[in-house]
């Protein structure tokens, strides 16, 4: 990631009196305008952009009928200055049909179509590191999602839980998930941070992801996390549910990864 740039201008002081033209006013506020709407640079990597790119070939091969894509970008600035761009208008979708939202919630949204093939969430990087809190409704939201899963699924529910986390790992809402006794019955993986060996081993189909990426951006924007992420979501169907987890406990959900 480039460094950030420091932009300076140099005032000169009049040597009598505190004076100064409107045109030097005017030129100095168009600078401040100009660098407080100046886009930041789309971060990611080109095996992200293929990573996501061939899950939504994949869903569109095995699609009954033309594959719905909803593309949603909460950004309270610059939407769609990131990879959600890049998918838009990648050739390599040309057949599917996309539908975008933007930010906060408008009118017509309704018309969406109410069960799209597949859902893509960027949730921007205006996110500072927080304190593990969530509400007790979210944790009920999710255990209450679980346990559909589990009252439909044929056999054994299969639960994989993975944090990005750098340090601290489920210390979040993954680890009171764990300890739930409404899961008793549920078998649980745990996968923490960077690719590790033997991780092969976990279920190729598991019957629901849980991803809770933490709160620091930047660990999240490293190169080698974003191979390590990939690394560990090839090794799972794309077609698995998954669940999206906010620092805060609240729930983004998707179908496949």
């Amino acid at each position: 990631m480039k460094p950030p740039i420091l932009f300076l201008l140099l005032l000169l002081a009049n040597s009598t009196t505190a004076t100064y033209t409107p045109e030097a006013l005017d030129y100095v506020l168009r600078c401040i305008e100009y660098e407080a709407s100046a886009q930041p640079p789309a971060i990611y990597t080109p095996e992200a952009l293929d990573y996501i790119l061939r899950c939504i070939e994949y869903e569109a091969s095995v699609a009954a009928g033309t594959l719905s894509l909803i593309l949603y970008d909460p950004a309270p600035q610059h939407p769609f200055n990131n990879i959600l761009s890049a998918i838009l208008q990648s050739p390599r979708l040309e057949h599917v049909v996309k539908y975008v939202v933007n930010g906060t919630y408008q009118e017509g949204l309704e018309d969406l179509p109410w069960h799209p093939s597949m859902l893509l969430i960027h949730p921007g990087s205006d996110v500072r590191p927080t304190s593990a809190i969530y509400t007790p409704e979210a944790l009920d939201y999710i255990l209450r999602c679980i346990e559909y899963e589990a009252s439909v699924a044929a056999g054994t529910l299969s639960l994989i839980l993975y944090d990005l986390a750098p340090q601290h790992p489920f210390n979040n809402i993954l680890s009171a998930i764990l300890q739930s006794p409404r899961l008793e019955h549920v078998v649980k993986y745990v996968v923490n941070g960077t690719y590790q060996e033997g991780l092969e081993d976990l279920p190729w189909h598991p019957s629901m992801l849980l991803i809770h990426p933490g709160s620091d951006v930047r660990h999240l924007m490293r190169p080698n996390t974003s191979r390590d992420m990939n690394l560990v979501l090839e090794l799972f169907n794309p077609t698995a549910k998954a669940f999206r987890l906010r620092a805060n406990g609240t729930v983004v959900r998707g179908v496949g990864h």
